[in-house]
């Protein structure tokens, strides 16, 4: 392991170790990246499906982790996967779709009236730069 860059050891280890696995993190590794940030406002009709769409460019499926507010404007956010907040309003990775260069995250509405969701995507990925 070089002597630069950053590292991190697991308790008990010693930073000058040769072995990677003493490492929480090493700046000689590559790690997984965000390569770009979406976010957006949709207004969605009780029992409705919002769609919030993004461009990425990367060429392959990225891993995507999106992110809804859990009241309009209260900054407040909560990661998807099906976890109902305040509004029940929440992102449906069974609706989304995420291709090679673009994906299109399905936001939906159980709150027993129309609401206005924000929405933040990440897409991690690495442009090879």
């Amino acid at each position: 392991m070089a002597n630069y860059g950053i590292k991190v050891t697991l308790p008990g280890k010693d930073i000058t170790s040769t072995e990677p696995r003493d490492y929480v993190f090493s700046s000689q590794f590559t790690t997984l990246k965000v390569y770009s940030e979406f976010s957006g406002t949709i207004g969605i009709a009780n029992n409705g499906t919002g769609y919030g769409t993004f461009t990425h460019g990367l060429g392959f499926v990225p891993m995507v982790i999106p992110f809804t507010e859990s009241t309009f404007n209260a900054n407040r956010w909560y990661l998807g996967a099906g976890a109902i907040i305040d509004t029940y309003v929440y992102p449906s990775y069974g609706q989304s779709n995420i291709g090679t260069g673009a994906g299109t995250l399905a936001i939906l509405n159980f709150s027993g009236g129309s609401v206005t969701a924000r929405y933040k995507i990440f897409v991690m990925g690495d442009d090879g730069e």
